[in-house]
């Protein structure tokens, strides 16, 4: 008995006087066609006319008597598992099948079909208009037809098809997605509109226009305490928006608010340097940043006061502000005599500190001014000294900070930042080293193992600001061994 020459209605019908065995069998049938013709792609019938549908319903009718009088049978292959999909959702994908759009969809013809080896290159006829189609689609079957014949293809593009003798190559066609499974859409806010007319309350802001029509250039942060940003216009000095945290603040409150301060806060910005101005701005991967680190400190904070001690040392993804790494669960430093974080390793006051900068620094303080050549100069970071961080590092740590920030400045040269923020500027570098031992450059001593670093400042807004003292130094990038210097004398 052969389940693929039985119609639905005689199965359904005569399944009952079946012995058990002969159900055994027929399951193993529906399950080895299952198999062969339809596990593994989307077609909705065999090449021996086996409709997948049928054969679905089939064994379901099957499982069915099965269960109805108590027979076993394991349910681990994708047979079942599809027939169990149905039954929960009321839709199997993958007996969709597919949907031929358009047979014969691409072709190759032309010269290639009568002499290959000759032929400089296969010509492809398209049944469609060039601009239907995506190009990726075209860069992919350039390299499928090249891969496979070692030629160029030449797409020609025909809705009426090839018109010549040619060989079919594709058929366009809807492909269901071979599985059947529950999904869900992501929720997505609504751009925020930069060029937003009237006042809006959005899922995160307050938003409200105050007239100017320019074009924004940055995120400025008003007061970041407060929740308070504007929408700025660097061309015009102008601020376009504000935008206030909805958590903080209502549309009556963010207006009031505006009605008390927007004279002296777009009186203030319109004075501000460019500098100042960079100082203010916050780019998106530093807000995401911001917030992503407050999120997890908050976590921590939360689980800190509930934290048994000793438990395992779990890293967080963020760092504390110095650097240092933490326990997601107690906040802690990473333990020294163990895996095991321990009570009196305390470190509650990291659990308040306020969010990490964009990157670790190193501090480079200008102790030489040349006014007439634009040039300042410096030591970046000595051997055995705490900087503003807590951090230390030693001559072979500096020496390969150096060495790396030299190979990295070889190949990009704006790589400088004023405050940490803004844009990148290229300040020639006239003079590097480490010294061997301690030597003298003016009035300072640079100390053995310690960098030295000169840079031309070519930028007039910058070098004013180094002029007037509101620049007492430069930070490059870099990192720094956590804790405290040894005692020179004890070594």
């Amino acid at each position: 008995m052969r389940i693929e020459e039985i119609t639905k209605q005689d199965f359904g019908k005569k399944i009952r006087g079946y012995h058990k065995k002969e159900l055994y069998n027929l399951r193993l049938r529906c399950i080895q066609i299952y198999k062969k013709h339809f596990q593994d792609n989307f077609k909705s019938s065999s090449e021996d006319g086996i409709d997948r549908s049928d054969l679905m319903e089939k064994y379901r009718i099957l499982i069915h008597e099965l269960r109805r009088r108590g027979l076993g049978y394991s349910t681990v292959t994708k047979l079942d598992r599809a027939i169990f999909k149905k039954a929960m959702t009321g839709l199997a994908v993958e007996n969709l099948g597919e949907i031929v759009l358009s047979e014969n969809f691409m072709a190759i013809s032309g010269a290639f079909l009568k002499n290959p080896k000759e032929s400089e290159q296969v010509e492809v006829v398209v049944k469609t208009g060039k601009e239907n189609l995506p190009e990726k689609v075209l860069s992919d079957m350039s390299a499928l037809i090249k891969s496979e014949t070692g030629k160029d293809p030449a797409f020609t593009f025909n809705e009426e098809g090839p018109q010549d003798i040619h060989i079919p190559i594709y058929d366009l066609v809807l492909r269901n997605r071979g599985e059947t499974k529950r999904l869900q859409a992501e929720k997505q806010s609504p751009p925020l509109r930069e060029d937003v007319e009237k006042p809006e309350v959005t899922e995160t802001q307050v938003r409200i226009p105050v007239g100017a029509e320019c074009d924004v250039t940055a995120t400025l942060t008003i007061d970041a305490d407060k929740g308070i940003k504007a929408l700025y216009c660097g061309g015009e000095k102008r601020i376009r928006t504000y935008l206030f945290d909805k958590d903080k603040w209502t549309m009556e409150t963010a207006r009031a608010w505006i009605k008390d301060h927007r004279s002296k806060t777009e009186k203030d910005f319109s004075e501000m340097s460019e500098t100042e101005i960079l100082e203010k701005t916050e780019t998106d991967a530093q807000r995401k940043r911001r917030e992503a680190w407050t999120k997890e400190t908050l976590a921590i904070q939360a689980s800190g006061k509930k934290a048994k001690f000793p438990h395992k040392f779990v890293p967080a993804k963020f760092p504390w502000p110095s650097g240092q790494k933490r326990c997601l669960v107690c906040g802690h430093p990473p333990p020294t005599d163990g895996p095991n974080c321990k009570k009196d390793s305390t470190n509650a006051d990291r659990l308040f500190a306020g969010p990490p900068p964009a990157k670790k620094s190193f501090e480079f303080k200008i102790v030489k001014i040349d006014k007439a050549e634009q040039i300042v100069g410096g030591i970046i970071y000595a051997p055995q000294e705490v900087d503003s961080q807590g951090d230390y590092t030693d001559e072979k740590e500096i020496q390969k900070a150096m060495y790396k920030f030299m190979e990295k400045y070889a190949k990009d040269s704006k790589r400088i930042k004023i405050q940490h923020q803004g844009r990148n500027y290229h300040f020639p570098i006239l003079e590097v080293f480490q010294p061997e031992e301690d030597t003298k450059k003016g009035d300072q001593t640079v100390k053995k193992g310690a960098w030295w670093l000169m840079l031309k400042v070519p930028n007039k807004t910058i070098w004013n600001l180094v002029e007037k003292g509101r620049l007492t130094g430069f930070s490059l990038g870099g990192t720094a061994v956590q804790g405290k210097p040894e005692d020179p004398e004890k070594k």
